[in-house]
């Protein structure tokens, strides 16, 4: 993957703020109908896991999707507990070995291999920088209370949960997960820029509006010189750039480096030569440029899930 595009962006669908975190709402238990802070479906079995890991009915999150009570953890094996909320089997619960470097239950991340508690005021943000209900990741990743300083230049903690200072296009980026809030912005550098129009850097996952491509870490209009080629159909810079076609090189502002051009694809060079562009970014698949996955879903050791 190409490690110097762009860094985890927030390409997040939905609503900005969602229904469920109108002021001094908390995160709801997670159930059918929660939300993640973009608005997007979480928490019920086989829906992405909510923020902080959260799933419903003392279900499990297993690399990032949510299990019922009883049923197999397929990714991390074992079998998600009727009794231990959270846990798949033995590991995973607070006070738990972690299960394969993960933790299944809700609010607690995996330190020195143990299931540690997270994401409340005072405590460290849990894995992708969040924090439950209205706290915020402030700096040093530690959750910070609504009112109160993030730190920095990261502004106040609203109760949405987020930070003032930061998140919006022009604004340094927030910490974690939701580094830039909205599906319109990109974090370059320490900043959040407006994404997606020709001339600006591309939105999560590499997407860019209509039909344009992502030509190395900016859009350029279906027609406009692209790699070595045109952008053209299915977003490919002229036989490079999309699924199964060979990665790209030549993007404008230099650089050298390979890059895919079509949305939610990344450069393989596992076989070896100039390396060919395979789909990113859904469960299970490898996690796209920035260390983006689509759907809100966290990247854990190079993979979404």
């Amino acid at each position: 993957m190409n490690h110097t595009r762009l860094h985890r962006i927030a390409g997040l669908a939905g609503v900005l703020f969602a229904a469920a975190f109108v002021a001094g709402a908390l995160l709801p238990v997670a159930c059918d109908g929660s939300t993640t802070k973009s608005g997007i479906s979480c928490g019920g079995n086989g829906q992405i896991c909510c923020d902080n890991n959260v799933c419903g009915g003392s279900g499990c999150c297993d690399r990032g999707m949510c299990v019922a009570s009883g049923s197999a953890c397929g990714n991390l094996g074992g079998t998600c507990s009727a009794t231990t909320a959270g846990a798949c089997g033995t590991c995973g619960a607070a006070g738990e070995p972690c299960c394969n470097g993960s933790c299944t239950a809700g609010n607690v991340m995996c330190a020195n291999n143990v299931c540690a508690a997270c994401g409340g005021v005072g405590q460290p943000c849990c894995s992708g920088g969040t924090c439950s209900g209205t706290a915020c990741c402030g700096t040093g990743h530690l959750c910070v209370g609504a009112g109160t300083t993030c730190g920095g230049a990261l502004g106040t903690c609203r109760s949405s949960g987020s930070c003032d200072g930061c998140g919006a296009a022009g604004q340094p980026c927030c910490l974690g997960r939701y580094a830039c809030l909205g599906s319109g912005a990109a974090c370059m550098g320490d900043t959040c820029a407006a994404c997606g129009a020709a001339g600006e850097p591309c939105c999560g996952g590499d997407s860019c509006d209509g039909n344009g491509c992502c030509n190395g870490s900016l859009c350029v209009a279906s027609g406009a010189a692209c790699g070595a080629g045109t952008c053209g159909a299915s977003q490919s810079c002229g036989g490079c750039g999309a699924a199964g076609q060979a990665c790209c090189t030549g993007a404008s502002g230099g650089g050298g480096g390979r890059f895919c051009s079509a949305p939610n694809t990344t450069c393989d060079s596992s076989g070896g030569g100039s390396g060919t562009c395979a789909t990113c970014g859904a469960v299970g698949q490898p996690c796209c440029d920035g260390s983006f996955c689509t759907g809100n879903v966290a990247c854990r050791n190079g993979v979404c899930g």
